[in-house]
């Protein structure tokens, strides 16, 4: 079984060298958890049970770690490249190292019941495809959320903006709002007296 672990663990730390590699290292450590909990069920259960739990996600690493070399020599397109001499390298190393767990934990397992060794493969089969599900669709979920969050909140901003305009324009100087008829309080005497001038001075010329 310590063959197991060993393989396991070379598994995970090739897999973190892909994040530390490609900046994905998130998306990694989020991959190799189930890998982990395999790990952890060989150290619990070192019997026949962990020995299928490892067997279960070496053979998932595998079969992807087939997928990149198909997809650097330009076969398929299911895990998407380029890929440098380096990370060929690290997935060389990942198979070979799953390829251990796989082989050395089906020996292992071999007195498990058919109905455990089915149960064991399904159920840490499904954690790792949901584990590498959610390692590629939670971060770019995350960003969207973010970005969603920054466009509301700009909008919020230029609501409060307009509202403040708004408010500005509607207490401006309240004179603005009042007529000139009705600001021209003291044209009245000043037109009754010129007036009067006027009669007055037509008055004394038809006297004249």
């Amino acid at each position: 079984m310590q063959t197991v672990r060993s393989a396991l663990i070379g598994v995970v730390l090739a897999l973190l060298a892909f994040g530390l590699l490609g900046g994905t290292l998130l998306r990694q450590a989020i991959q190799v958890v189930p890998i982990l909990m395999a790990l952890r069920l060989t150290s619990r259960f070192p019997g026949y049970l962990g020995a299928y739990a490892a067997v279960s996600v070496s053979a998932f690493w595998m079969i992807v770690m087939v997928c990149v070399w198909l997809s650097a020599i330009g076969v398929s397109s299911l895990v998407p490249g380029p890929f440098a001499p380096i990370e060929i390298l690290l997935s060389a190393l990942t198979a070979l190292f799953a390829w251990v767990g796989f082989s050395r934990g089906r020996r292992l397992g071999r007195p498990l019941e058919r109905n455990r060794k089915m149960a064991t493969l399904a159920v840490f089969g499904v954690l790792q495809i949901v584990a590498v599900t959610l390692s590629i669709v939670g971060p770019e979920l995350a960003e969207s959320l973010s970005a969603s969050e920054q466009i509301a909140l700009h909008h919020l901003v230029d609501d409060r903006s307009d509202g403040m305009s708004a408010v500005t324009t509607t207490s401006d100087d309240p004179l603005d709002h009042v007529s000139v008829g009705e600001l021209d309080l003291g044209a009245r005497p000043v037109d009754q007296h010129t007036r009067d001038e006027v009669t007055r001075h037509l008055i004394d010329l038809l006297l004249e």
